[in-house]
């Protein structure tokens, strides 16, 4: 006898296929549930906040086919079955689990072992059970998906062209309370947090040139840092909040500087004339600096050195144009934009710290997706993609999933700063 069951929106959608299917098409999307005739039960065990849960269904019957449907799991779910022969003779479980950017990235599981006898199909985002027995096998088919891990408290800087021209501008991390902070006529750029969160660094042209300057968290105390020759981009706080680096452009083209907090002591970092230096980053100790570099004329490259502008050396090299790195706060990681040389396409790629093990895309569409920060936990990273038809904010956890848009105006948004 059919009867309405009712699924809660948050599942992911799936198909248990006996001639009948189930699919919850409000996957996610927080409208009320949809109820469908079937002759299965299906019941929410524990939906862990609508970020997370299990649905089970059991289905008894003597031959057939059951399928459960993970195409779309988008950016947020793994698909896991656990088929069971309630006899207790056997049992089958499948996990599919999405690669970064929300492709399918393939079925692992046991061999099917059920008495009722059996085969498996597990291609594409379908696993397919066929089974026939000679009396009802009652099977359980459960479906599991992981909650996001939370989002820090920290604001995210970013600039946004929004009200006429670039201004600084904070918001909470999930995209909440979106404030101007330098609400001048000025270009105002680059912003970038002080480790303790109490100023801000970023570059103006209020006073003719680019210069370096800073002011409190709420965009009080303006202060210029920077005298000198040519536009300076890019600053970066280091994590000890003693120094600042950042390109300047004075010589000709773009090398790195770094300065004392207070504006003393600015000092030139990198002396390339023939090519660029830029997007300094340092390490979480503050005592090396990783930045892009041109230097062998064919690539741009990660390079590092120490904090004096020594030793050195090419440091990341994925045979395309790398560029834009930022460390994990706790110094095993590095982010950073990679731009194919084939297609020109822009997409963000991790490392670990040695640049040369655990190389892996994290983003995965036709888009631009830039500028990648971490967040002061290293769970979440902030970026900037095209996706949706401009520059906006985006963030997504450390493996690529859970992709949220933070920022969605018609005009550009641009260099998100996460502190750590």
């Amino acid at each position: 006898m059919r009867r309405p069951v009712e699924i809660a929106p948050t599942l992911p959608r799936m198909v248990a296929a006996l001639g009948l299917s189930v699919a919850c098409t409000a996957c996610s999307s927080g409208v009320a549930p949809i109820l469908f005739g079937i002759d299965v039960e299906v019941f929410v065990v524990n939906d862990g906040g609508g970020e997370g849960g299990v649905q089970s269904t059991q289905i008894a019957t003597e031959s057939g086919t059951i399928s459960l449907d993970c195409t779309d799991l988008g950016f947020q779910d793994q698909c896991s079955i656990e088929f069971v022969d309630q006899g207790g003779s056997g049992q089958l479980t499948l996990t599919a689990t999405p690669n970064a950017g929300s492709e399918f990235g393939g079925w692992a599981g046991s061999s099917c072992t059920p008495s009722a006898g059996c085969t498996i199909t597990a291609s594409d985002e379908v696993a397919v059970l066929t089974f026939t027995a000679d009396e009802p096998v009652r099977f359980n088919m459960a479906v599991t998906f992981a909650a996001p891990p939370p989002l820090p408290t920290a604001s995210i800087l970013f600039e946004s062209h929004r009200d006429g021209n670039a201004e600084v501008f904070v918001m909470g991390p999930d995209g909440s309370g979106k404030t101007n902070l330098s609400n001048n006529p000025a270009e105002e750029r680059d912003p970038v947090w002080s480790p303790d969160r109490m100023e801000i660094a970023f570059v103006s042209d209020r006073e003719g040139d680019d210069a370096l300057f800073t002011m409190d968290a709420d965009g009080m105390n303006v202060v210029r840092r920077t005298n000198h020759l040519g536009n300076d981009r890019r600053p970066t706080w280091s994590p000890d909040g003693a120094r600042i680096a950042f390109d300047n452009d004075g010589d000709g083209d773009d090398e790195i500087w770094v300065v004392n907090a207070d504006g003393t002591s600015p000092t030139q970092l990198t002396f390339n004339t023939s090519d660029f230096d830029q997007d300094a980053m340092w390490s979480p100790s503050s005592d090396r600096i990783l930045f892009t570099s041109f230097q062998d004329g064919v690539l741009d490259n990660l390079y590092i050195m120490d904090d004096d502008g020594l030793n050195q050396s090419v440091h990341v090299n994925t045979g395309h144009h790398d560029w834009q790195p930022d460390w994990s706060p706790d110094g095993t990681m590095i982010v950073f934009t990679q731009q194919h040389t084939d297609t020109g396409n822009d997409e963000i790629w991790v490392v670990n710290a040695d640049g040369q093990t655990g190389l892996r895309q994290l983003t995965f569409n036709d888009a631009t997706d830039r500028e990648p920060t971490w967040s002061p936990d290293g769970e979440w990273i902030a970026f900037t993609s095209t996706r949706a038809g401009n520059r906006d904010i985006y963030i997504m956890t450390k493996d690529g999933t859970f992709v949220r848009q933070l920022t969605s105006d018609s005009a550009e948004d641009s260099q998100p700063s996460w502190v750590h």
